[in-house]
C-alpha cells in the first residue's frame, strides 16, 4: 500500500509541475524581484504623475514599472529562456485595470497597446531604442485599438528611468 501511495503522490506532483509550467510560452515577470531573479531585468521606471487621472471615475495607480528582456518559460517554473527583444511591464491594481481594454488602453508609437498579463499587470513589447532611453511617452486612448480604427487620445503620461 505504501508503494501505491508513493507512486500516486509522484504522479500528482509531476502533473502539477507540468501543468503549472507552460513550457515555450512567452513570460512576463510578476514583479521587479522576479525579473532580477530571472536575470532579465534592465531597469525600473517611475511616472511623474501617480495615480494617473484618466477621467472622473478612473485612475491608474502605478505600483511597479520595469523593462526586461523578453523570455519564454522553460521546463520548470523557475526556468527562463531569454529571447531577443524587450518588454515593458507595469504592475497596478485590480481596481485600476477593471475597465482596461474596454473603455481605455495605453499605447505608444512602437506598440499597438499594452496587454493585460494578469488582473493587476500590463505588458507590451518595445524596441531597443526605447528599452535603453531615460524617458518613455505613452498615450491613453478611449476604447480598444482592436475594436476601433479611430482612436481618441484622452490622456498622456511620461515614464522616467529611476536613477
Amino acid at each position: 500500500m505504501k508503494i501505491k501511495s508513493t507512486i500516486t503522490l509522484f504522479v500528482i506532483t509531476l502533473f502539477f509541475e507540468y501543468c503549472s509550467t507552460p513550457q515555450g510560452f512567452n513570460g512576463a515577470s510578476s514583479d521587479i524581484e522576479d525579473s532580477k531573479k530571472r536575470r532579465i531585468f534592465l531597469g525600473e521606471f517611475l511616472s511623474k504623475e501617480n495615480p494617473i487621472i484618466i477621467n472622473d471615475s478612473t485612475r491608474l495607480t502605478l505600483k511597479q514599472i520595469w523593462i526586461e528582456q523578453t523570455w519564454k518559460h522553460g521546463s520548470s517554473s523557475n526556468s527562463t529562456i531569454s529571447q531577443e527583444g524587450f518588454q515593458l511591464c507595469i504592475n497596478s491594481t485590480e481596481e485600476s485595470l477593471k475597465k482596461y481594454d474596454k473603455d481605455w488602453t495605453i499605447e505608444n508609437s512602437f506598440t499597438n497597446s499594452l496587454n493585460p498579463s494578469s488582473k493587476i499587470s500590463l505588458v507590451g513589447n518595445i524596441d531597443s531604442l526605447t528599452a535603453f532611453s531615460d524617458t518613455i511617452k505613452y498615450k491613453i486612448v478611449k476604447g480598444s485599438p482592436s475594436l476601433s480604427d479611430s482612436l481618441i487620445v484622452i490622456g498622456k503620461f511620461i515614464l522616467v528611468r529611476k536613477k
